[in-house]
């Protein structure tokens, strides 16, 4: 559902799965939920730049999808919102992929960030639901399609918390007593 993984443009490489990240409130914004997604390894840093691309259609507004960053002097912040940062045409698949990017951290980030903080803890959220309206999403559907996260112009463009341990095996898989399925042992 997501952007060539091994960065080329529309690629015909079948082995290549392509993931991306759905992130939907099936919902009224009013309801207390969101869905979301945790940044590892990207703790200690300073922030630069963050971004994704997201798919045309998705959910754009401008409170979501958004990064909520704690930084080392425990303040919360709030990074953005879709539609404020700086798009662009994806340059994978131009087309179907808009690129977001909030590098101008002065104004895109509230509150601001003091002199030396760093990354504490990074997540993705989605907390805009179905009866919010965007350009991007006239009926509100309530979902984003994400990929190619960005932290400081560094791409995450697939995440490690797979079951299959990244082996694109499906037959690795592991079911919740940690016994493998699908495979005879």
């Amino acid at each position: 559902m997501g952007l060539p993984d091994d960065g080329k443009t529309l690629n015909p490489d079948t082995r290549d799965p392509h993931f991306g990240l759905l992130l939907s409130k099936n919902g009224p914004t009013a309801n207390c939920s969101s869905a979301g997604a945790t940044i590892t390894a990207s703790e200690g840093l300073a922030v630069t730049e963050l971004g994704f691309d997201y798919r045309n259609g998705s959910h754009c507004g401008a409170g979501s999808p958004r990064f909520n960053l704690t930084t080392s002097d425990n303040i919360a912040h709030f990074v953005g919102g879709c539609a404020n940062g700086t798009k662009t045409p994806s340059p994978q698949d131009p087309l179907e992929w808009t690129r977001v990017r909030f590098t101008n951290i002065a104004s895109q980030i509230f509150p601001t960030l003091a002199a030396g903080a760093t990354i504490k803890s990074l997540s993705i959220i989605v907390d805009e639901g179905t009866d919010t309206a965007s350009v991007d999403d006239p009926l509100g559907v309530g979902l984003s399609v994400i990929d190619n996260i960005d932290i400081n112009g560094t791409l995450i463009t697939k995440g490690t918390n797979r079951q299959d341990k990244g082996n694109d095996d499906p037959g690795d898989q592991k079911d919740n007593d940690g016994k493998n399925k699908g495979k005879d042992n």
